[in-house]
């Protein structure tokens, strides 16, 4: 594995399979090897974070349905329900596409405000920043600054965007140790 695709020359014999007839496997030692205990209870952890990232996404695309097909109501619901699932697991990449999420389903026949939209924004804005994760920055920023315009046309005065803006500092920082699952 370590100089994969080649090989490595060592002092043992090339392990032919097809020469064995049987292969014998023996419940493992966990006195003698505690950290398969760990391994395996990691392990179980991933799964049922994996299995509540899966969810957040799948209701994140519900609420995109529901949206499009004139239910912006049950939308948002499956909206907030995608948000809450990110934050329980900790998983802030998953929270800020949740966050940005929320500006689709703003307008005139939408279930969010264009300012509530906004804040949102912000929030993804926030995370996405703290993660390093550039594309979701900069699609944020776009979003943000689509918004920032819809507001100002709207309301005709610049205290109306700047109001919403998030004040530098006054937000807590991410959970540490996370990492967003996307290349960028």
């Amino acid at each position: 594995c370590l100089a994969w695709p080649e090989r490595i020359q060592g002092p043992a014999p090339r392990l032919d399979l097809a020469r064995h007839a049987t292969l014998t496997f023996e419940e493992p030692d966990v006195v003698r090897f505690p950290a398969l205990q760990l391994a395996r209870r990691a392990l179980e952890l991933a799964e049922r974070n994996l299995d509540s990232r899966e969810a957040g996404n799948a209701l994140r695309m519900l609420s995109r349905i529901q949206h499009h097909r004139g239910q912006p109501a049950e939308g948002l619901a499956s909206l907030e329900a995608s948000l809450e699932k990110a934050r329980s697991i900790q998983a802030p990449y998953e929270t800020a596409e949740a966050h940005e999420a929320f500006a689709e389903l703003a307008g005139p026949d939408g279930a969010v405000t264009a300012s509530a939209a906004l804040a949102h924004l912000f929030e993804a804005q926030r995370y996405y920043t703290q993660l390093g994760a550039r594309g979701g920055l900069a699609r944020a920023e776009r979003e943000i600054a689509r918004f920032e315009d819809m507001i100002l046309e709207e309301s005709g005065t610049a205290s109306a965007v700047t109001d919403l803006a998030p004040v530098p500092g006054d937000r807590d920082p991410l959970p540490v140790g996370h990492t967003p699952p996307h290349q960028f």
